[in-house]
């Protein structure tokens, strides 16, 4: 699908109006042209259905959010941005999280922050002067991961979120790992 990305931006920002109101199921495409002030056919040149448009979003909010970061700030500090940014939108995350069909958020949200919680481990393995084999590693992160993904979709569906708790009990599981990686390697 083409369409420039104000465009999509556009169409993206009325269905995140129009999910503030309504449940994905009940959310018509003309719904979000109409809140978009923008003609029907539109939608279609630029997303197939709205799960499609779903899927762009996810990608799109998650990449601004983690991926296009990753260079730029420390895992730690990602993380808290992360964390800030779910307890912004929450009410609308916490719909996207009920969505169990063509496109499951979870899924894509467990990508980015394995990539999220690999930075993590790296930088603090690294300043530490620590050299662990990525096979060795890896379940580490993968737990991490998992865990992370979870905790932010238990609180963001329970709209019980707290950044500054969550960050303090994400950065000691992972401290807690990392004395343990620490010991085993010495």
């Amino acid at each position: 699908m083409s369409g420039s990305i104000i465009t999509k931006k556009k169409i993206a920002n009325a269905f995140k109006t129009e999910i503030e109101c309504r449940t994905f199921d009940s959310i018509s495409v003309s719904q979000i042209m109409k809140r978009a002030h923008v003609r029907r056919q539109t939608f279609y040149d630029c997303f197939i259905d709205k799960y499609d448009l779903v899927d762009w979003i996810f990608q799109n909010d998650l990449h601004e959010q983690i991926s296009d970061r990753l260079d730029f700030l420390s895992g730690l500090d990602l993380l808290q941005e992360v964390f800030y940014f779910f307890e912004k939108h929450m009410h609308y995350y916490a719909q996207l999280f009920k969505i169990v069909d063509q496109n499951d958020f979870s899924t894509y949200f467990l990508d980015y922050c394995e990539q999220l919680i690999r930075k993590i481990f790296d930088e603090e393995l690294h300043g530490a002067g620590i050299s662990i084999a990525p096979e060795v590693l890896a379940p580490y992160i993968s737990y991490h991961s998992i865990a992370l993904s979870n905790v932010i979709r238990y609180h963001v569906m329970h709209e019980n979120f707290n950044r500054e708790i969550l960050f303090m009990m994400c950065t000691n599981t992972i401290n807690i790992t990392l004395q343990i990686i620490s010991n085993d390697t010495l």
